[in-house]
């Protein structure tokens, strides 16, 4: 498991690379794989070490994402993506205070 592995402790992942001439799918795949994956890894580090500054981080992750699923526009059917984008924004909407109020 990721947390017996000292090579991997990083709290981010490589940014995926991206070209040009990459389909959409591809494209967008790779980012929210991105997001997801960070966002696993500071939870997980959170739970281990309660430090509020990764709490932060983590919602930060869930706000790209669903940027990320607003941002396709019309290259995806806006009701494939509904439930997603509506659970994220309940724990955006959720987390928000609770992170700013600190």
């Amino acid at each position: 498991y990721r947390l017996y592995d000292p090579d991997s402790y990083s709290l981010s992942l490589p940014a995926p690379p991206l070209e040009a001439t990459m389909p959409l799918d591809d494209a967008f795949a790779a980012l929210a794989w991105q997001l997801l994956g960070n966002s696993q890894r500071l939870a997980e580090q959170y739970r281990f070490n309660g430090r509020w500054k990764l709490l932060g981080e983590w919602l930060q992750q869930l706000i790209e994402l669903r940027a990320l699923l607003g941002s396709l526009g019309q290259a995806a059917p806006r009701a494939t993506s509904r439930e997603l984008r509506e659970q994220l924004d309940a724990l955006i909407h959720d987390w928000r205070p609770r992170i700013e109020a600190g």
